[in-house]
């Protein structure tokens, strides 16, 4: 059986996680992984937008289109 290798901060974010999150079962943890999962997909969205149209959402400084 090959050694599993955690990722530097691997332990620490699990930490946080339980700390936050509380999980009594195994939906709750399922539960709580599809509103991380939600939050960061969210976040990559808005970083790809900012990105495609070169300004950040609600930024109301003069544009150069």
């Amino acid at each position: 059986m090959a050694k599993v290798i955690h990722k530097k901060g691997s332990e620490e974010l699990a930490k946080l996680f339980l700390e936050t999150y509380d999980p009594q079962s195994s939906d709750d943890v399922q539960n709580s992984f599809k509103d991380m999962i939600g939050t960061v997909f969210e976040a990559l969205l808005q970083g790809e937008l900012t990105d495609h149209l070169g300004f950040e959402n609600n930024d109301h400084s003069l544009l150069n289109t």
